[in-house]
């Protein structure tokens, strides 16, 4: 199989990884990461052995329009088998709770994406349906492929599954985990993982560095980021209902204390009702905020749905002809000195329908779903 070539500047990666296994790895698009080292730390007697049995492939984007791409990892059957065979108990009970059809189950194995920042790739792996689940770190520089546990369930509730980035000027990079300990213990916990340049030079497990830090609770008293982001020197975490939090991302990784700020996006797109919202499905389906050409944007598709979650009477559905015209696309920029929002463009898709060059296009009048931002700025979004 051919390896894996020089992508565009930047492309859209799935998320949700495709398992090897149901994918036609025949297709020659599909290229093997080239990868000259890979170690475990944290991960277990069998951490180093699993680690070695996996292979990530990307799939090749070869057109100038193709910036949509996705990657695979295959895991060897028989180190999955192993990671999922029955561990000795010191006592009776548990084995004779374990059914015969939980036995033969299959052995599951599942990944995702959650960063790709310059050489960077981490990835989440989760093995034998959740029981073991590692943070898989890929470095194009020196192509190697680190796996470290992730935090151990019984302990902590990770604020995000994504880990925050540092890039270390000597080289090698830190990972930052915001969590809250299980015990009740008040406030949260900054889990740190540290990899140097030089491959010994590496931690075993997450260490606490910062204790007892207070997080914005946002307008309705709780915050839960959707997603997180980094841009000029700074950490985004974002709810997509709410606002977002963010702070100096050196401030993570040095000194005693964090100086985290937080700001609502504009009133008219606060959703107040947590049922209504949920209705929507993933918020990422309608909204989004990043980085484009240097600036914060955030982007919202404004549903009939989404006015009824906002408090809004309801409309009509979103189905309906009409409505579907009615459907507003809002851009805004964030003012990073004044921290405010500053509306860039608002138009109907009825307005856009009209229009003869998209008439003359072929697409679809339909409602766009899953928005996302160009880091350059010819086009603010897709």
């Amino acid at each position: 199989m051919a390896s894996a070539p020089a992508l565009h500047a930047w492309v859209v990666l799935d998320r949700y990884m495709q398992d090897a296994d149901l994918v036609n790895m025949r297709d020659p698009k599909w290229a093997a990461v080239k990868c000259a080292r890979k170690e475990a730390y944290g991960c277990g007697e069998l951490g180093q052995e699993l680690v070695d049995s996996l292979t990530l492939y990307v799939h090749r984007t070869d057109s100038p329009r193709d910036l949509f791409s996705t990657l695979t990892v295959h895991a060897n059957d028989e180190m999955l088998q192993r990671v999922a065979a029955p561990k000795p108990h010191s006592s009776l009970i548990r084995p004779l709770f374990r059914s015969h059809a939980s036995m033969n189950a299959p052995v599951t194995f599942f990944c995702e994406l959650h960063a790709a920042e310059k050489n960077l790739v981490v990835l989440t792996a989760s093995f034998d349906h959740g029981r073991h689940i590692y943070y898989l770190i890929y470095d194009g520089i020196d192509e190697s492929l680190i796996m470290i546990p992730s935090l151990s369930p019984n302990r902590f509730v990770a604020f995000h599954p994504r880990p925050v980035l540092r890039h270390r000027i000597a080289g090698g990079y830190d990972l930052a985990l915001i969590a809250r300990r299980k015990s009740g213990e008040n406030g949260d916990i900054l889990l740190v993982f540290t990899k140097e340049k030089e491959s010994s030079c590496c931690s075993v497990q997450w260490m606490e560095k910062k204790k007892g830090l207070r997080l914005p609770t946002g307008p309705r008293g709780f915050f839960c980021p959707d997603m997180i982001f980094s841009s000029k020197g700074n950490t985004f975490w974002v709810d997509l209902s709410q606002g977002f939090m963010c702070c100096d991302t050196n401030a993570l990784f040095s000194g005693d204390t964090v100086d985290f700020r937080y700001l609502d996006f504009p009133p008219k797109y606060l959703l107040h009702d947590i049922i209504k919202s949920q209705e929507l499905g993933p918020m990422e389906m309608y909204r989004t905020m990043g980085n484009s050409g240097g600036s914060i944007k955030f982007v919202f598709i404004n549903t009939p749905a989404a006015d009824a979650a906002a408090g809004k009477p309801p409309g009509k559905p979103c189905h309906d002809t009409t409505a579907a015209a009615n459907t507003t696309v809002v851009v805004w920029t964030l003012d990073q000195g004044g921290l405010c929002w500053k509306k860039d463009v608002e138009f109907r898709l009825g307005n856009l329908w009209s229009q003869r060059g998209y008439q003359e296009s072929g697409l679809p009048r339909m409602v766009p779903v899953w928005p996302f931002l160009r880091p350059q700025l010819t086009e603010i979004c897709s």
